[in-house]
């Protein structure tokens, strides 16, 4: 999953933020808490949500939304440092959603779970959505009556 993730970012210098608050008031995106953000310089590039669920079906459409949110932010600015001193936000160095901001979806399911069939639909949202790619989807799947495991990449990019 990690070398799909770094393909798709350009840049090679990055930090890694795992499970920040994301703390900016009367922004649909306040309080939210993705599992992965990845920054370049003061740019955030990347938004991960991480979904582990082998034995059983995977719940997603909750992350598809906050994705959205995330999309819909695109250019605010946000803190996601905080002084060691007393634990305050760092305003002083904000962070700003990248117009270009990749949101990764990647899991571990079982074979046949609704993500897996619903892959073309959510295709067909985030494109009717943007000109752009925005959305990648890692997934692997578990076939639990016959021991076997795969792993796929779905590009969601714009065919015409």
């Amino acid at each position: 999953m990690f070398c799909s993730l770094q393909n798709k970012l350009n840049n090679k210098c990055y930090s890694v933020f795992v499970e920040p608050k994301l703390n900016c008031f009367g922004s649909p995106i306040h309080d939210l808490i993705p599992d992965i953000v990845i920054t370049h310089k003061n740019e955030i590039q990347c938004i991960l949500e991480l979904k582990y669920v082998p034995y059983g079906y995977m719940p997603y459409k909750h992350d598809l939304d906050k994705f959205q949110k995330y999309i819909d932010s695109r250019g605010q600015k946000i803190p996601l440092l905080t002084r060691p001193n007393n634990g305050d936000w760092n305003r002083d160095q904000l962070f700003t959603i990248s117009d270009h901001l990749l949101c990764v979806f990647a899991g571990i399911t079982r074979k046949g779970s609704e993500l897996i069939k619903d892959i073309q639909l959510i295709k067909d949202i985030q494109l009717n959505k943007s000109d752009k790619e925005w959305l990648l989807i890692l997934i692997g799947e578990i076939d639990i009556d016959q021991d076997k495991r795969s792993f796929r990449t779905v590009p969601c990019t714009k065919t015409d």
